[in-house]
């Protein structure tokens, strides 16, 4: 073998998906692709479709071996992960993702954009909804047999319900109603119930907020920068309309000067003169007042200084430990805190072009990224 031959790069062949995971999911879901070839950083993907919806803006490359992409909105079924390289080219999948569509209801929360043409329940839906509403109880408890007439409950709460979805809930009402012969025991371990329902409710928007921080930070900048785009575009209505305005002042303006038969090359020029004899005398006043308050305007200018870093740090330190704020809420998983602090910076500083902030921001929108 020559030392050509043997100095030569090995060619690479083409990308090759071996495995996914998970193997199934709904649309919004975090995948792992894992196989070999797939590119040499992140520019060098090409293309990136599973199950025929383009997951490129979304993917994440990690290494050679492994890529990171969320699902979007895939048809129901059976589909192939197809990707490509500029060093590889179009790329072979041996394996295959299922979708499926889980019925969001309307107090769910979810990952991607409900297509409510599309869920028009039948009848077997509408049946299934009537009978778990009907079973349900708010404090996880069977609800008495026996049950107070609904007028007498009325004339003592004038003013409430026994709905739990009206704002008029009244829950003496509900309790009078549903569980007028149950022990105080069992109510007792209502209690218990409630608190243990509220805290699985609190772990499950958790994970949520988990499982969807980058996608729910990419909704924040796409939202931030489309206001931007309306702002810009109504400061350029307002400069087309004060532009009208002036040159519509210029006209009446140069047409008083017509009227009292005074010419724009006089008016520009005594103009000029009184103008540096303006300047003349603000530049000897200015001289004289130096001279004199040289030694207190420069500790003023000293203090002030002092003064206005003080009030820098003070007034900006939620940019300034932003970084340190995320790292410690993510060890702590409080992944809605970042999402309301990374709002927050958003708002507050997407217009500046102080470069420190600037870096706070990059170093923040990294960290976010990271989760």
């Amino acid at each position: 073998m020559s030392d050509g031959e043997r100095l030569a790069p090995r060619a690479k062949g083409p990308p090759t998906v071996t495995g996914l995971s998970p193997t199934e999911g709904t649309p919004g879901t975090q995948i792992t692709i894992r196989g070999e070839n797939l590119g040499t950083d992140q520019n060098d993907l090409l293309m990136l479709f599973i199950c025929g919806t383009d997951c490129l803006q979304t993917a994440k490359w990690k290494t050679e071996k492994k890529i990171v992409a969320r699902l979007g909105q895939a048809n129901r079924g059976l589909g192939e992960v197809k990707i490509a390289t500029k060093s590889g080219g179009r790329g072979i999948c041996n394996v295959k993702f299922r979708v499926f569509i889980a019925q969001v209801g309307p107090l769910e929360e979810s990952a991607v954009w409900v297509d409510e043409t599309q869920t028009v329940p039948g009848r077997e839906a509408v049946r299934t909804v009537a009978q778990t509403t009907e079973e349900r109880d708010a404090l996880g408890l069977k609800p008495t047999t026996k049950k107070l007439d609904p007028a007498f409950l009325s004339k003592m709460f004038p003013d409430g319900s026994g709905n739990i979805r009206m704002e008029s809930f009244n829950p003496q009402w509900y309790l009078l109603e549903h569980h007028s012969e149950t022990p105080i025991e069992e109510l007792r371990e209502a209690i218990e119930n409630m608190k243990v329902a509220k805290a699985d409710e609190a772990k499950k928007n958790e994970q949520m907020h988990k499982a969807n921080l980058y996608s729910l930070i990419n909704c924040v900048d796409s939202l931030a920068a489309l206001h931007d785009e309306l702002e810009r575009s109504n400061k350029a209505g307002e400069f087309a309309v004060i532009k009208q305005i002036g040159s519509q002042v210029m006209q009446s303006g140069h047409m008083c000067f017509l009227i009292h038969n005074c010419t724009l090359d006089d008016l520009l020029q005594s103009s000029f003169l009184l103008a540096d004899a303006s300047s003349l005398q603000i530049a000897e006043a200015r001289v004289k007042a130096e001279s004199v308050f040289k030694d207190v305007l420069s500790r003023k200018d000293r203090a002030d200084a002092t003064r206005n870093a003080l009030s820098v740090l003070t007034r900006f330190k939620f940019i300034f430990f932003l970084s340190k704020t995320i790292d410690d809420n993510m060890k702590k998983g409080e992944y809605l805190t970042i999402l309301n602090d990374y709002m927050r910076a958003k708002s507050l500083y997407r217009d500046t072009e102080v470069t420190l902030f600037k870096e706070c921001k990059l170093s923040c929108g990294y960290l976010c990224s990271r989760a």
